[in-house]
């Protein structure tokens, strides 16, 4: 988990159906999202039972989408450096 104490520490408390879960699972899909394009590869979506819930995060704040991108970005960039660093060391 990206958001986690020891990587992007995000704050991970909150329950299910609460909105900074939304908020957290809206992160999860932009980051998806980014990485399925940095690598190449067909990226479609299977979450349209989290749509309402991501629209009642953006409807509080149009910024949350920017602030979600973000949050999102940081883990793909993460994720992608983690992999970067493995794949150096085994060359």
């Amino acid at each position: 988990m990206s958001g986690s104490e020891k990587r992007l520490k995000r704050d991970m408390s909150h329950p299910f159906g609460s909105p900074e879960y939304a908020f957290e699972e809206l992160v999860a899909e932009l980051g998806a999202a980014f990485l399925m394009n940095q690598v190449a590869m067909p990226y479609s979506t299977q979450h349209a039972a989290y749509v309402e819930n991501w629209i009642n995060v953006l409807q509080k704040d149009v910024r949350n989408l920017f602030r979600a991108a973000s949050l999102a970005q940081n883990a793909a960039d993460l994720v992608l450096g983690v992999t970067h660093q493995k794949e150096e060391a085994a060359a």
